[in-house]
């Protein structure tokens, strides 16, 4: 499941990376991308304490930064083709 996640989601990041027109909108896109990982990071981390299981909270959170980061992509691909359609 882990090397899934991590496939889908240099793709997706790549993907949503070169599919935006201006520097400004890829730098925006690789920003939410990461605050997205970040987020999932911190889920994980908060998940672990309030089990009081740390040993598992890396393996938690790096599976759920994947999938956020992946929702992130999503929403950046999103955004890419909302705003090509608006001009």
């Amino acid at each position: 499941m882990g090397q899934l996640l991590l496939g889908l989601f240099v793709v997706l990041a790549v993907f949503a990376v070169i599919k935006a027109h201006e520097t400004k909108w890829k730098v925006i896109n690789f920003c939410v991308i990461l605050g997205c990982c970040g987020l999932g990071i911190l889920i994980g981390y908060l998940l672990g304490l309030w089990t009081g299981d740390m040993a598992h909270a890396g393996q938690i959170s790096v599976h759920i930064a994947l999938l956020l980061g992946c929702l992130g992509a999503l929403d950046c691909l999103r955004r890419n083709s909302n705003r090509i359609t608006r001009i």
